[in-house]
């Protein structure tokens, strides 16, 4: 088994239901259990700002699929989910990153792991301190808690824990 670490996000619709039943129908994929999930935060846009704030949280998976797979089946939810990609970091109702898959380094056009930007995301490193802070970062070489450290105060505080 392989653990995978995955990233939700929502600002469209019922933002807070999607997210739970994202999360449940990640752990119902085929190959996958799920192992730990965190709080639901309440997060600024990244990217485009002129959008809803995000409600995010994190994930983390054990699974017997390869990386490529994974990504297919997250990205099949995120259709399922009415997911419509018509504007890079714009507003959406579903989306899933696929952050890390165990110590895995991949550079192809349809993925990268670690995903690129997971260092400079308070949304993504956060909620991944609380559910898998000890995981390390094969790209980085440190641990999501180290990360999430030097992230700076403006950073943290654009992300706020909420109820579910």
């Amino acid at each position: 088994m392989s653990t995978a670490l995955i990233s939700i996000g929502s600002n469209l619709g019922n933002s807070k239901e999607t997210v739970a039943a994202a999360i449940k129908a990640l752990g119902q994929i085929e190959g996958c259990r799920m192992t730990a999930f965190s709080s639901l935060y309440l997060t600024k846009p990244w990217g485009y700002k002129e959008q809803p704030d995000f409600i995010n949280c994190a994930c983390k998976i054990e699974t017997t699929l390869a990386p490529l797979s994974l990504l297919h089946r997250m990205q099949k939810l995120e259709q399922d989910f009415h997911r419509v990609r018509n504007l890079k970091y714009g507003p959406r109702t579903l989306d899933l990153d696929l952050i890390a898959f165990d110590d895995v380094v991949m550079h192809t056009k349809e993925l990268t792991l670690p995903h690129p930007h997971l260092h400079e995301r308070a949304f993504v490193l956060i909620p991944l301190d609380e559910i898998a802070g000890n995981f390390v970062i094969s790209e980085h070489n440190q641990t999501v808690n180290e990360l999430c450290s030097k992230l700076t105060c403006e950073q943290k505080n654009e992300v706020k824990i909420c109820d579910r």
